[in-house]
């Protein structure tokens, strides 16, 4: 099982990008849409595909958070940033003490 903690690591960006984008993207992609949607149908979006838009987007924002948050540690298997409150940036698992990115089997120097 070589490489299996740089998979998991990259499982970590991947979730961790992935839920930016969906926190930070909702506005801008909710009016570049109603823009194409303007001008394709030559009319404005009704307010219930607006509505049902945002109520998805939400809900996968929601579901990508929830991924991210409770995201195990390679080392000790617990939320890598989720022990009670949420330390979005932190540099090492907050129960283990594990640093991003590292090895799970090296041992660290604490």
């Amino acid at each position: 099982m070589l490489g299996s903690h740089a998979d998991e690591w990259h499982r970590y960006k991947t979730l961790k990008w992935a839920w930016c984008i969906s926190f930070l993207g909702f506005l801008p992609v909710l009016a570049i849409a109603g823009i194409i949607a303007t001008q394709v149908f030559q009319k404005r979006i009704p307010d219930t595909a607006s509505s049902v838009f945002v109520v998805l987007w939400f809900l996968s924002s929601a579901f990508l958070n929830r991924l991210f948050t409770l995201w195990p540690c390679p080392r000790c298997g617990k939320p890598f940033i989720n022990n009670g409150n949420w330390i979005w940036f932190t540099k090492s698992c907050v129960h283990c003490g594990l640093p991003k990115y590292s090895d799970p089997l090296r041992p660290t120097d604490t």
